[in-house]
């Protein structure tokens, strides 16, 4: 077994850019841990493997536990399935929650050795959604990712449930692209309709895919036969802030949602250093990655601590903002005026400004580095001059 790494990858972004844009075939690579940053790597042309306590090579994936046998089990490929056999182990193998010897698994289905450790199955797709879910949720909530993963998993209706500018779209557009759905159209519906004909487009668009509706701006309740519709012939895919404007806007059909909570930045400090370290390393891939990209840490632990303290009142929004005015900072050696160029803004005051908001503080480098009046923001300029950023 893999040994548990204690922090996520710096510069960890939320989506595999080698990954394919859908991974039709099913077929599980990967056990992981429930809740631990510990995995079982499953190579597809593999068509046996046996499980337990012993060392490899007596058995093929090493499962650390008091009460796991040597030999604890065997699990043969079937199709996209895992048959998954008891080898007369002394605490037994449980699916279900009931001691079974021989069951079969799917992607996104548990089983547990023992009682005491929890193996959770994915696919390629389902593994990249792992990580798009730590994004959203904390990098390290890996057992509220993994309890996501399992809803997921069997196409129950999903409720994102956080305020605005928590990755709403994106978390949903991932969960279509790893869905059994994903050859079929990603429906984002309106909020509020015109008319029963644009609900009944909308519904044939969305019949059996996912349908995406963002209510975290909405007060309205939805239609009642759109929502009808929505949980009989479509898989939804809520976003809303809170329970209560779910069942506001769904009745009691929101009873049938899956909640997935979205952790705010704000709401796991420790994790927004990682955080813009990943959008800043996105930004520079679509700049071209050209020049040294310094890591966060050279803007100074004051500014990094300041950085985590910051409310961050837009979110994940607000964070997108800022890494782009970081990157350029981080991409000119932290001087200030080659920073403003590089953004296109007029006056490095701007920039000193906008940093400056969200706590960090940035010494110039030499005196030609340090903004002067005639750079400040109050000079006469045309309109619609960029000179705040």
């Amino acid at each position: 077994m893999d040994a548990p790494s204690p922090n996520p990858p710096a510069g960890a972004t939320p989506f595999d850019p080698e990954a394919p844009p859908d991974v039709p075939v099913r077929v599980i690579t990967r056990l992981v841990v429930v809740g631990e940053n510990i995995q079982l790597e499953l190579p597809p042309e593999q068509e046996r493997f046996t499980l337990g306590a012993a060392a490899p090579p007596v058995v093929d994936l090493t499962v650390h536990g008091e009460m796991v046998s040597r030999l604890h089990a065997v699990l043969t490929r079937k199709g996209p399935k895992l048959r998954v056999v008891d080898q007369k182990s002394t605490n037994g193998t449980f699916y279900n929650d009931h001691r079974d010897p021989d069951f079969d698994l799917l992607p996104g289905q548990v089983f547990e050795v023992s009682r005491r450790v929890k193996l959770l199955a994915l696919d390629p797709g389902l593994a990249i959604l792992r990580n798009r879910l730590l994004w959203v949720v904390g990098l390290r909530n890996r057992a509220a990712a993994d309890e996501a993963i399992q809803q997921i998993a069997t196409n129950a209706p999903i409720l994102l449930l956080g305020p605005p500018g928590c990755e709403q779209h994106a978390t949903a557009a991932e969960i279509h692209r790893r869905s059994a759905f994903n050859d079929r159209e990603f429906v984002i519906a309106p909020s509020s309709f015109a008319s029963r004909s644009e609900q009944i487009q909308t519904l044939a668009r969305g019949t059996r895919s996912n349908v995406f509706v963002d209510l975290t701006r909405s007060t309205a309740p939805l239609p009642a036969y759109f929502v009808a519709g929505l949980f009989a012939d479509c898989r939804p895919i809520i976003a809303a802030p809170t329970r209560d404007r779910a069942f506001a806007a769904l009745d009691s059909y929101a009873h049938r949602l899956r909640a997935i909570e979205l952790a705010t930045p704000a709401e796991r400090p420790d994790d927004i250093p990682r955080l813009l370290d990943a959008l800043i390393t996105e930004e520079h891939a679509r700049a071209g990655g050209g020049g040294e990209l310094l890591p966060i840490t050279a803007l100074g632990a004051a500014n990094v601590d300041a950085l985590k303290a910051h409310p961050w009142p837009d979110h994940f929004v607000e964070l997108r903002a800022q890494a782009k005015r970081l990157h350029a900072v981080l991409t000119n050696g932290l001087r200030i005026r080659a920073s403003a160029r590089a953004l296109g803004l007029k006056s490095p005051s701007s920039l000193v400004e906008a940093l400056e908001r969200i706590g960090v503080h940035l010494r110039p480098l030499d005196p030609d580095d340090a903004p002067v009046a005639a750079d400040r923001d109050d000079v006469p300029t045309p309109p619609g001059a960029p000179t705040r950023p």
